[in-house]
């Protein structure tokens, strides 16, 4: 099955799921966000290669829009990581805003550096309000799902499934 993420995504932007320049792409660098949604698992696949992201809103604080950011699983597992410590544990969504180091952005060896806020910050009135214009996350997740199988070849001879262990299949 090939799925092509580009195509979905502007698939979902034309259907008016998500807005065109609303999606969060990180840079080389610090790139600060404030996540803003609760995460919603996504598997697909990336040039015929399984892939799983974390779709979430978050707030770029680069422009302050709050944008859909396809999560690597890696920053997943350091956000927990914080939930879980004794310094910046949380319930829920981080209370703070996060700073995502990336080294070779863009690359299969990007190496991501999460680092908390010193203190928590509210949302504004207005990045609640730029929040309640968005889609549901499930209903762009729906829309992607969608689009995947409208793009998925005849099938074949069945093949046995197993499930996708982000952990043991996705190398950075």
């Amino acid at each position: 099955m090939s799925f092509d993420f580009d195509q979905a995504i502007k698939d979902a932007e034309k259907a008016g799921y998500v807005q065109g320049g609303d999606r969060f792409k990180i840079q080389e660098g610090a790139n600060r966000i404030r996540i803003v949604a609760e995460p919603v698992p996504h598997q697909g696949s990336y040039q015929g290669r399984p892939n799983f992201k974390w779709l979430v809103y978050i707030i770029d604080r680069a422009d302050g829009r709050v944008k859909l950011f396809f999560m690597p699983h890696t920053i997943a597992k350091a956000i927990r990581d914080l939930q879980k410590s004794d310094d910046y544990a949380f319930e829920g969504l981080p209370p703070f805003d996060i700073t995502i180091q990336a080294k070779n952005a863009g690359t299969k060896a990007v190496e991501y550096t999460v680092v908390p806020a010193r203190k928590n910050t509210p949302i504004t009135e207005d990045e609640f309000a730029d929040l309640a214009k968005k889609k549901s996350l499930k209903d762009v997740h729906k829309a992607l799902r969608e689009k995947e199988t409208q793009q998925a070849p005849p099938e074949q001879e069945e093949q046995p499934t197993r499930p996708f262990d982000p952990d043991d299949e996705i190398p950075f």
